[in-house]
């Protein structure tokens, strides 16, 4: 989560996310599959598919309450 604190509009694959978002924290496809797979049922996460089927990542967005 602190890539996308830092980064609110990023999205990427599990691929991606291992390689670029998550590099020195040795950690594997595996587990980060674990994780998103739980922040995505927590509702922190949403996962998206793409034509041709790729699933990417981000950060669920939750909409601004109504200014009066």
């Amino acid at each position: 989560m602190d890539y996308l604190s830092l980064h609110p509009t990023a999205s990427d694959t599990l691929e991606g996310i291992v390689r670029w978002w998550l590099r020195g924290d040795d950690i594997n496809v595996v587990s980060a599959q674990r994780a998103l797979n739980h922040l995505t049922k927590k509702k922190k996460v949403v996962a998206y598919t793409r034509a041709g089927g790729e699933v990417r990542y981000a950060l669920k967005r939750v909409a601004p309450p109504d200014v009066l």
